[in-house]
């Protein structure tokens, strides 16, 4: 992993909180030998180890100097507070004579123990003539201000920063990139969205950050997860005192409850969350016409970057952000994403980051443009992973229908006979508190290529039910791994009927997009639709494993450790309903509808599984160890 200054503060966290990690019935992953041969596509002709397969970036000709406590103005009179790195003389040592493009980083974390000390990252494009700005956010680190965790205010200082950078930063050459990981990532896509034309800035990578941070960070489909009890509790030890007294009172205003049963507003997807989504801003980053980078992982929080690719995919074709894009439809090259099979700012490759910039801010022929921008690698356990190149996501435009059976089979073939099967409130250890559904063996293996989405019909004996489900890959000898996860509160299952839910070309369910704005409890002993859509993955299921769905009503203790590998590789997940529902849920039993009118179904994206050979991947002398993909598919 990079040396990003953050990891400080988390094991800090670490420290306050006195946590530790414990195994899960989760398999891990055998990296030892690939259990089948991986089908791949060669590169053609490569002389090198970058993607397109003749590009390499130049080498260093600059050494680095650090000018620490820049102070920058704010127009409201707030001072922000900077650290520079500037491209030095590698026999003098003295500022380099000329211009350079500036690399802006805008960073919440309590940096003050770190000052002086260089980020790798930042070193690397100094050396090959880049201005590296990281600045402390408004009410964090050394900046005057109050925090506001992402918030409006925000986003204006992104664009006095980029404006400042571009024309008053001593050495800049005007033109400007927008830069990060994590909360970083996050302030560079909030800062695009609000640029407007002809800004400063010429291209963004953002890495680490998924594009709704309420469905994919700190709630998995309304119900809270670790990680928002963190940033509400643990701020002021991460990202400065004043954090407290914003990111601690919304933490708090999401576990009231008002006589009605309302909670505040921020536990639901309201103002708050709105504002934060960066679904929602992809039109605004596509009309500023800046060429956006997004690297992600799978074992990162949320879905792998997928929703932001996908929405300013989306929004290149002028349509809603939120809509599922068209099944061989035309992309542009202008975004693209590489998600592998690692965890928070792994894979973070400084070399493509500098062949992206090269591409965009020289107008070099780098080998990158492409038919098919999004860069994924397959999810196999056992195997390293083979990485494929695809224009959209699904991979499939025809799902499959899997049918829950009272026998805990998962078929094709519907149930002869209307049933139904139980659930109890209760931890996942607990006799009757969940239910698994297997397939048979897929003897030919199958590739998972898109989101995956239950349907069920199930009744609660309270006004509100609680349900967790996770996909798993099961290995011949029972070993089960997990492939995706959802859950859902039977008081937030009203979803959007328009394009915010997904179907396929057959018209079935893929991914419905749950509202989640309010609480409307249930009538007991009704049976009610609960649909639940899961986690983006690509995933590749071996030949003879089976697939599994097990549905509980609660998450497993050992899921909902504040532990860093959890905090990082495993949210969001249900861990935290509000307490103001534990009344409506406490001694639930829910009655699940199998067969008959309303039958309980899956919905799978199975492609054959060498469906789409790998292409060929490697190390590159930046990848950190990683292996990345050498061919990006098809150039236009």
């Amino acid at each position: 992993m990079k040396n990003y200054i953050f990891l400080y503060s988390w094991f800090l966290i670490l420290f306050v909180f006195g946590c530790s990690f414990d195994e899960t019935k989760q398999g891990t992953e055998n990296e030892s030998a690939p259990l089948v041969d991986e089908p791949t596509v060669p590169l053609a002709q490569s002389t090198t180890d970058y993607p397109g397969g003749f590009w390499e970036p130049p080498e260093a000709i600059y050494g680095v100097t650090l000018v620490s406590d820049v102070v920058i103005a704010m127009s409201d009179g707030t001072d922000l507070v900077a650290d520079v790195y500037a491209p030095t003389g590698l026999s003098n040592g003295e500022i380099a004579q000329g211009i350079f493009p500036v690399m802006l980083q805008q960073s919440p974390y309590n940096t003050a123990q770190e000052a002086g000390t260089a980020l790798d990252t930042a070193d690397y494009f100094v050396e090959r003539g880049y201005i590296f700005v990281d600045v402390d956010v408004r009410g964090s680190g050394r900046s005057g201000g109050s925090g506001s965790f992402m918030g409006p205010q925000d986003q204006l200082d992104g664009i006095e920063l980029a404006n400042w950078a571009a024309n008053t930063l001593s050495g800049s050459d005007g033109r400007v990139v927008l830069f990060g990981c994590s909360y970083r990532g996050h302030s560079a896509m909030y800062t695009a969205a609000v640029l407007g034309v002809n800004s400063p800035v010429k291209a963004m990578i953002a890495s680490c950050a998924g594009g709704d941070p309420y469905r994919e960070i700190h709630m998995l489909q309304g119900i809270p997860s670790v990680s928002w009890r963190f940033a509400g509790l643990a701020s002021p030890i991460v990202f400065g005192p004043s954090f407290i007294n914003y990111a601690a009172t919304n933490y708090a205003d999401s576990q009231t409850h008002d006589l009605d049963g309302q909670a505040g507003d921020n536990a639901y997807y309201r103002d708050y969350w709105q504002h934060r989504d960066h679904i929602a801003d992809a039109m605004g980053i596509a009309e500023s016409g800046i060429p956006v980078l997004i690297q992600a992982g799978w074992d990162d929080s949320g879905s792998g970057g997928v929703d932001v690719y996908n929405s300013l995919q989306n929004a290149f074709h002028n349509r809603d952000p939120f809509s599922s894009l068209m099944h061989g439809e035309a992309v542009s090259d202008r975004y693209q994403l590489i998600v592998g099979n690692w965890g928070h700012g792994d894979g973070l490759d400084d070399g493509i980051m500098y062949q992206w910039l090269e591409r965009w801010l020289e107008d070099i022929d780098t080998g990158i443009d492409t038919l098919t921008p999004m860069h994924m690698q397959v999810i196999e356990p056992g195997n390293t992973g083979r990485w494929i190149n695809s224009g959209g996501y699904p991979l499939t435009s025809a799902y499959t229908r899997y049918f829950m059976h009272s026998s805990g089979l998962l078929s094709i073939a519907a149930p002869v006979e209307a049933g139904t099967t139980s659930l109890v409130w209760a931890p996942p250890s607990v006799e009757g508190a969940l239910i698994d559904f297997t397939t048979a063996p897929l003897e030919s293996g199958a590739m998972i290529g898109g989101p995956v989405a239950a349907t069920v019909y199930v009744s609660s004996s309270n006004t509100n039910l609680m349900l967790v489900a996770k996909l798993y890959d099961v290995a011949p000898d029972g070993t089960e791994f997990e492939i995706t996860r959802s859950a859902v509160m039977g008081s937030m299952i009203a979803k959007d009927g328009g394009v915010k839910s997904w179907k396929d070309d057959n018209g079935l369910q893929i991914r419905p997009y749950l509202l989640l704005e309010s609480d409307e409890y249930l009538v007991p002993n009704q049976a009610y639709e609960v649909n639940l859509p899961f986690l983006h993955r690509v995933y590749g299921v071996l030949p003879g494993h089976a697939i599994r769905l097990s549905l509980r009503t609660q998450e497993a203790a050992t899921d909902c450790s504040l532990s860093v590998q959890v905090y990082f590789r495993s949210v969001p997940r249900a861990c935290d309903p509000r307490l103001g529902l534990m009344a409506t849920l406490l001694g639930g039993n829910y009655m699940l509808q199998i067969g008959g009118v309303t039958p309980s179904t899956l919905q799978l994206p199975l492609m054959a599984y060498d469906e789409m050979p790998g292409v060929a991947k490697g190390k590159t002398p930046t990848s950190d160890g990683f292996e990345i993909p050498q061919n990006w598919g098809q150039e236009p």
